[in-house]
């Protein structure tokens, strides 16, 4: 079983291959180190593996293994299931319903970006 946390670093190197760790620690929002403990026990657990690029021996650059795409693969399956199941239920709201929906999400969405500035 995976841990949340690595699901997500397994969704973020599926969706954006052949990134050194800084540029993984910026896509994910974590600090460098935090980022390598994570790469580092993905590789242990074989969902990972880095690789040098010619005149770099320095810099790991990662991509998934065949376990890792499958982990991958698995993930983007059951957010399509879960989208599926809440495109249908949306499908079956009013015009009008869906207006206020949208209106409340937008209010929100303002309300959160002003809470954090």
């Amino acid at each position: 079983k995976i841990l949340l946390s690595n699901i997500h670093m397994i969704e973020f190197i599926g969706a954006n291959p052949d990134h050194n760790t800084t540029e993984l620690a910026e896509i994910v929002g974590l600090t460098k180190g935090t980022t390598s403990k994570r790469l580092a026990r993905l590789e242990k657990e074989e969902y990972v593996e880095y690789y040098h690029v010619e005149k770099n021996t320095k810099e790991k650059f990662y991509k998934l293994t065949d376990k890792g795409n499958r982990a991958f693969l698995g993930h983007y399956q059951f957010h399509e299931e879960k989208s599926k199941k809440l495109h249908a239920e949306i499908k079956e709201y009013s015009e009008g319903e869906k207006e206020v929906i949208v209106d409340f999400l937008e209010k929100y969405i303002d309300h959160l970006k002003n809470a954090y500035e």
